[in-house]
Protein backbone atom coordinates (compact mmCIF):
# COMPACT_ATOMS: atom_id res chain seq x y z
CA UNK A 1 0.00 0.00 0.00
CA UNK A 2 0.69 3.07 -0.70
CA UNK A 3 2.31 5.61 1.92
CA UNK A 4 0.34 7.67 3.99
CA UNK A 5 -3.22 5.72 3.26
CA UNK A 6 -5.11 3.65 5.67
CA UNK A 7 -4.08 0.06 6.21
CA UNK A 8 -7.26 -2.23 6.75
CA UNK A 9 -7.33 -4.76 9.07
CA UNK A 10 -10.28 -7.15 10.54
CA UNK A 11 -11.57 -7.75 13.27
CA UNK A 12 -14.64 -9.88 15.04
CA UNK A 13 -17.85 -7.43 16.95
CA UNK A 14 -20.87 -8.62 18.36
CA UNK A 15 -24.01 -7.14 17.43
CA UNK A 16 -27.69 -6.88 17.14
CA UNK A 17 -29.26 -5.85 13.95
CA UNK A 18 -32.32 -5.38 11.90
CA UNK A 19 -32.68 -4.37 8.21
CA UNK A 20 -31.85 -1.37 6.73
CA UNK A 21 -33.87 1.91 7.54
CA UNK A 22 -35.42 3.36 4.74
CA UNK A 23 -33.01 6.24 4.50
CA UNK A 24 -30.64 3.39 2.94
CA UNK A 25 -32.59 2.50 0.64
CA UNK A 26 -34.02 6.09 -1.20
CA UNK A 27 -29.90 6.46 -2.10
CA UNK A 28 -29.41 5.82 -6.29
CA UNK A 29 -29.84 2.17 -7.25
CA UNK A 30 -27.19 -0.02 -10.00
CA UNK A 31 -27.78 -3.35 -10.35
CA UNK A 32 -25.53 -6.65 -11.41
CA UNK A 33 -26.74 -9.86 -12.30
CA UNK A 34 -26.03 -10.71 -8.38
CA UNK A 35 -25.48 -7.61 -6.73
CA UNK A 36 -27.89 -4.30 -5.77
CA UNK A 37 -25.76 -0.99 -5.27
CA UNK A 38 -26.81 1.41 -3.01
CA UNK A 39 -25.18 4.84 -2.78
CA UNK A 40 -25.28 9.10 -2.82
CA UNK A 41 -25.32 10.11 -6.40
CA UNK A 42 -22.00 12.33 -5.52
CA UNK A 43 -20.08 9.26 -5.15
CA UNK A 44 -20.84 7.62 -8.44
CA UNK A 45 -17.53 8.56 -10.52
CA UNK A 46 -15.43 7.04 -7.54
CA UNK A 47 -17.36 3.56 -7.39
CA UNK A 48 -18.15 2.62 -11.14
CA UNK A 49 -14.91 0.91 -11.41
CA UNK A 50 -15.64 -1.08 -8.52
CA UNK A 51 -19.68 -1.53 -9.65
CA UNK A 52 -18.30 -2.68 -12.96
CA UNK A 53 -15.85 -5.23 -11.28
CA UNK A 54 -18.07 -6.88 -8.63
CA UNK A 55 -19.24 -9.63 -10.98
CA UNK A 56 -15.59 -10.57 -11.34
CA UNK A 57 -15.11 -10.70 -7.93
CA UNK A 58 -17.59 -12.39 -7.12
CA UNK A 59 -16.44 -15.39 -9.80
CA UNK A 60 -12.93 -14.98 -8.06
CA UNK A 61 -14.18 -16.17 -4.58
CA UNK A 62 -16.47 -18.46 -5.98
CA UNK A 63 -13.68 -20.47 -7.81
CA UNK A 64 -12.00 -21.16 -4.62
CA UNK A 65 -15.79 -21.98 -2.55
CA UNK A 66 -17.50 -23.46 -4.97
CA UNK A 67 -20.92 -22.25 -7.21
CA UNK A 68 -23.22 -21.35 -4.67
CA UNK A 69 -26.92 -20.13 -4.63
CA UNK A 70 -26.03 -17.15 -2.21
CA UNK A 71 -28.98 -14.80 -3.42
CA UNK A 72 -28.59 -11.32 -4.19
CA UNK A 73 -26.42 -8.77 -1.94
CA UNK A 74 -27.22 -5.66 -0.75
CA UNK A 75 -23.89 -3.35 -1.11
CA UNK A 76 -24.71 0.10 0.68
CA UNK A 77 -21.68 2.44 -0.17
CA UNK A 78 -21.46 5.68 1.91
CA UNK A 79 -19.64 9.08 1.33
CA UNK A 80 -18.35 9.53 4.86
CA UNK A 81 -19.07 8.28 8.41
CA UNK A 82 -22.04 10.17 9.19
CA UNK A 83 -23.35 8.37 6.40
CA UNK A 84 -21.96 5.09 7.42
CA UNK A 85 -23.55 5.37 10.40
CA UNK A 86 -26.93 6.56 9.39
CA UNK A 87 -27.56 3.81 7.37
CA UNK A 88 -26.96 1.07 9.63
CA UNK A 89 -29.12 -1.79 10.52
CA UNK A 90 -31.34 -0.53 14.08
CA UNK A 91 -29.55 -1.84 16.26
CA UNK A 92 -25.76 -1.62 15.27
CA UNK A 93 -23.72 1.16 16.59
CA UNK A 94 -21.36 2.26 13.90
CA UNK A 95 -17.70 3.51 15.00
CA UNK A 96 -15.51 5.49 14.13
CA UNK A 97 -12.71 3.28 13.07
CA UNK A 98 -14.85 0.84 11.16
CA UNK A 99 -14.39 0.86 7.12
CA UNK A 100 -17.19 -1.82 6.41
CA UNK A 101 -19.47 -4.10 7.93
CA UNK A 102 -21.09 -7.27 6.69
CA UNK A 103 -24.24 -9.15 7.67
CA UNK A 104 -24.03 -12.50 6.59
CA UNK A 105 -27.49 -13.87 7.47
CA UNK A 106 -29.24 -10.51 5.80
CA UNK A 107 -27.33 -10.60 2.57
CA UNK A 108 -25.87 -7.19 3.36
CA UNK A 109 -22.64 -5.24 3.33
CA UNK A 110 -22.07 -1.69 4.31
CA UNK A 111 -18.98 0.05 3.14
CA UNK A 112 -17.18 3.61 3.53
CA UNK A 113 -16.15 5.28 0.43
CA UNK A 114 -14.41 8.21 1.67
CA UNK A 115 -11.57 9.63 -0.51
CA UNK A 116 -8.51 8.24 1.99
CA UNK A 117 -10.44 4.83 2.19
CA UNK A 118 -10.98 4.43 -2.01
CA UNK A 119 -7.63 3.09 -2.82
CA UNK A 120 -8.34 -0.06 -1.13
CA UNK A 121 -12.53 0.09 -1.76
CA UNK A 122 -11.81 -3.45 -4.03
CA UNK A 123 -9.70 -5.55 -1.27
CA UNK A 124 -12.68 -4.20 0.82
CA UNK A 125 -15.15 -5.44 -1.14
CA UNK A 126 -13.23 -8.90 -1.60
CA UNK A 127 -12.45 -9.37 1.57
CA UNK A 128 -16.39 -8.41 2.71
CA UNK A 129 -18.29 -10.21 0.45
CA UNK A 130 -15.83 -13.60 1.32
CA UNK A 131 -17.38 -13.57 4.42
CA UNK A 132 -21.04 -13.58 2.96
CA UNK A 133 -20.18 -16.00 0.46
CA UNK A 134 -18.42 -18.59 3.33
CA UNK A 135 -21.14 -17.81 6.24
CA UNK A 136 -24.04 -18.19 3.62
CA UNK A 137 -22.63 -21.20 2.20
CA UNK A 138 -22.53 -22.83 5.99
CA UNK A 139 -24.72 -21.16 7.89
CA UNK A 140 -24.79 -24.14 10.37
CA UNK A 141 -21.04 -24.37 11.07
CA UNK A 142 -19.09 -23.25 13.45
CA UNK A 143 -16.33 -22.03 11.42
CA UNK A 144 -12.70 -21.21 13.77
CA UNK A 145 -12.14 -17.08 13.40
CA UNK A 146 -8.53 -17.88 11.89
CA UNK A 147 -10.43 -19.85 8.73
CA UNK A 148 -13.06 -17.02 8.63
CA UNK A 149 -10.63 -13.92 8.43
CA UNK A 150 -7.36 -16.08 6.68
CA UNK A 151 -10.13 -17.09 3.72
CA UNK A 152 -11.14 -13.69 3.34
CA UNK A 153 -7.43 -12.07 3.03
CA UNK A 154 -6.63 -14.63 1.21
CA UNK A 155 -9.04 -13.52 -1.41
CA UNK A 156 -8.36 -9.84 -0.94
CA UNK A 157 -4.54 -10.15 -1.11
CA UNK A 158 -4.47 -7.65 2.00
CA UNK A 159 -0.54 -8.17 2.16
CA UNK A 160 1.18 -5.79 3.23
CA UNK A 161 5.00 -5.39 3.47
CA UNK A 162 4.97 -4.67 7.51
CA UNK A 163 2.52 -7.88 7.83
CA UNK A 164 4.99 -10.07 6.18
CA UNK A 165 8.26 -8.52 8.22
CA UNK A 166 6.34 -9.43 11.15
CA UNK A 167 5.36 -12.87 10.60
CA UNK A 168 8.71 -13.76 9.31
CA UNK A 169 10.04 -12.64 12.95
CA UNK A 170 7.72 -14.49 14.75
CA UNK A 171 8.12 -17.76 12.35
CA UNK A 172 11.78 -17.47 12.83
CA UNK A 173 11.77 -16.75 16.68
CA UNK A 174 8.91 -19.48 16.99
CA UNK A 175 6.58 -17.49 18.79
CA UNK A 176 3.56 -17.66 16.48
CA UNK A 177 -0.10 -18.01 17.91
CA UNK A 178 -1.11 -21.42 18.37
CA UNK A 179 -4.32 -21.51 15.65
CA UNK A 180 -6.47 -22.36 19.42
CA UNK A 181 -5.43 -19.16 20.72
CA UNK A 182 -7.74 -17.72 17.52
CA UNK A 183 -10.08 -20.15 17.29
CA UNK A 184 -12.96 -17.11 18.55
CA UNK A 185 -11.12 -13.81 18.62
CA UNK A 186 -8.53 -12.13 17.53
CA UNK A 187 -5.96 -9.67 20.24
CA UNK A 188 -7.11 -6.14 19.90
CA UNK A 189 -3.65 -4.34 19.79
CA UNK A 190 -2.95 -3.37 16.44
CA UNK A 191 0.46 -4.89 16.16
CA UNK A 192 -0.90 -8.79 17.75
CA UNK A 193 -3.91 -8.35 15.35
CA UNK A 194 -1.26 -7.59 12.74
CA UNK A 195 0.02 -10.93 13.36
CA UNK A 196 -3.06 -13.04 13.34
CA UNK A 197 -3.94 -11.79 10.44
CA UNK A 198 -1.03 -12.24 8.61
CA UNK A 199 -0.83 -16.04 10.17
CA UNK A 200 -4.46 -16.88 9.58
CA UNK A 201 -3.79 -15.51 5.66
CA UNK A 202 -0.30 -17.76 5.53
CA UNK A 203 -1.51 -20.90 7.30
CA UNK A 204 -5.08 -20.78 4.60
CA UNK A 205 -2.90 -20.27 1.65
CA UNK A 206 -0.82 -23.61 2.70
CA UNK A 207 -3.91 -25.27 3.39
CA UNK A 208 -5.27 -24.74 -0.38
CA UNK A 209 -1.66 -25.61 -1.45
CA UNK A 210 -1.48 -28.51 0.51
CA UNK A 211 -4.52 -30.17 -0.94
CA UNK A 212 -4.38 -29.31 -3.79
CA UNK A 213 -7.39 -28.86 -6.54
CA UNK A 214 -9.25 -31.14 -4.45
CA UNK A 215 -8.53 -30.12 -0.51
CA UNK A 216 -10.91 -27.16 0.00
CA UNK A 217 -13.49 -28.99 -2.67
CA UNK A 218 -13.77 -32.10 -0.44
CA UNK A 219 -13.81 -29.71 3.23
CA UNK A 220 -16.78 -28.00 1.45
CA UNK A 221 -18.00 -31.31 0.88
CA UNK A 222 -17.65 -32.65 4.23
CA UNK A 223 -19.07 -29.17 5.72
CA UNK A 224 -22.19 -29.39 3.09
CA UNK A 225 -23.55 -32.84 4.36
CA UNK A 226 -23.28 -31.81 7.87
CA UNK A 227 -19.95 -32.46 9.82
CA UNK A 228 -17.83 -29.96 11.96
CA UNK A 229 -15.14 -28.14 10.62
CA UNK A 230 -12.70 -30.02 12.66
CA UNK A 231 -14.18 -33.12 11.01
CA UNK A 232 -14.46 -32.01 7.35
CA UNK A 233 -10.58 -31.17 7.44
CA UNK A 234 -9.69 -33.85 8.88
CA UNK A 235 -11.80 -35.86 6.10
CA UNK A 236 -10.61 -33.97 3.50
CA UNK A 237 -6.46 -33.93 4.27
CA UNK A 238 -6.57 -37.46 5.87
CA UNK A 239 -5.22 -36.10 9.35
CA UNK A 240 -5.85 -33.52 12.12
CA UNK A 241 -5.46 -30.08 12.38
CA UNK A 242 -3.02 -30.24 15.06
CA UNK A 243 -0.54 -32.78 13.18
CA UNK A 244 -1.38 -29.99 10.00
CA UNK A 245 -0.37 -27.22 12.12
CA UNK A 246 3.01 -28.97 13.19
CA UNK A 247 3.95 -29.73 9.34
CA UNK A 248 2.80 -25.98 8.46
CA UNK A 249 5.20 -24.70 11.39
CA UNK A 250 8.31 -27.42 10.58
CA UNK A 251 7.93 -26.54 6.99
CA UNK A 252 8.38 -22.88 8.18
CA UNK A 253 11.51 -22.97 9.67
CA UNK A 254 13.20 -23.19 6.61
CA UNK A 255 12.19 -20.31 5.20
CA UNK A 256 12.08 -22.38 1.43
CA UNK A 257 8.61 -23.91 1.22
CA UNK A 258 7.68 -23.55 -2.45
CA UNK A 259 3.99 -22.54 -1.34
CA UNK A 260 5.86 -18.74 -0.36
CA UNK A 261 6.90 -18.49 -3.98
CA UNK A 262 3.66 -19.32 -6.42
CA UNK A 263 0.64 -18.30 -7.85
CA UNK A 264 -1.59 -16.12 -6.19
CA UNK A 265 0.36 -16.24 -3.06
CA UNK A 266 3.32 -14.61 -4.99
CA UNK A 267 3.41 -11.45 -2.93
CA UNK A 268 4.43 -13.93 0.19
CA UNK A 269 7.19 -14.28 -1.65
CA UNK A 270 8.62 -11.14 -0.72
CA UNK A 271 9.04 -12.56 3.03
CA UNK A 272 12.40 -13.70 1.97
CA UNK A 273 13.59 -10.13 0.60
CA UNK A 274 12.75 -9.39 3.95
CA UNK A 275 14.49 -12.12 6.14
CA UNK A 276 18.14 -10.26 5.69
CA UNK A 277 16.26 -7.27 7.49
CA UNK A 278 14.70 -9.36 9.91
CA UNK A 279 17.47 -11.41 10.71
CA UNK A 280 17.68 -14.27 13.33
CA UNK A 281 16.48 -11.47 15.81
CA UNK A 282 13.59 -13.34 18.14
CA UNK A 283 10.46 -11.56 18.84
CA UNK A 284 11.06 -13.28 22.23
CA UNK A 285 8.22 -10.83 23.74
CA UNK A 286 5.73 -12.35 25.98
CA UNK A 287 2.22 -11.69 23.86
CA UNK A 288 -0.72 -9.89 25.41
CA UNK A 289 -3.57 -11.59 26.96
CA UNK A 290 -6.13 -12.24 23.80
CA UNK A 291 -8.98 -9.90 24.20
CA UNK A 292 -12.55 -8.48 22.63
CA UNK A 293 -12.57 -5.85 20.13
CA UNK A 294 -14.97 -3.86 21.32
CA UNK A 295 -18.53 -4.62 21.25
CA UNK A 296 -21.40 -2.84 19.09
CA UNK A 297 -24.42 -4.69 20.33
CA UNK A 298 -24.51 -8.70 22.04
CA UNK A 299 -25.95 -10.91 19.80
CA UNK A 300 -25.24 -11.85 16.32
CA UNK A 301 -21.88 -12.29 15.01
CA UNK A 302 -20.40 -9.82 12.01
CA UNK A 303 -17.40 -9.14 10.51
CA UNK A 304 -15.90 -5.47 11.09
CA UNK A 305 -13.50 -4.02 8.77
CA UNK A 306 -11.20 -2.04 11.34
CA UNK A 307 -8.98 0.73 9.93
CA UNK A 308 -5.81 1.97 11.55
CA UNK A 309 -3.72 4.52 10.53
CA UNK A 310 -0.70 3.02 8.20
Amino acid sequence: MKKGLCAIWISLALVTSAYPSAASLQKKQRATRHFDFYFDPSIEPSISGLIARSESHRASILRDLGERELGRTRVIMTHDFDDFRTVQPRGFRALEWMAAVAFPSRNLVVIRADARLLPQIDQTFLHEFSHIALMRSFPRARLPHWFIEGFAELQAKEFSLEQMRQFLGHAVGGTLYPLAELDHRFPSHHRQVSLAYAQSSVFVAWLKRRGGTGGFRKLWAEMARGASFHFALQRAYGTTLDALETEWRRELTSLSSGYLFTGELALWGLIALLFVYVGWHSFRRRRHALSEIPHAGDEDDQEVVILRPH
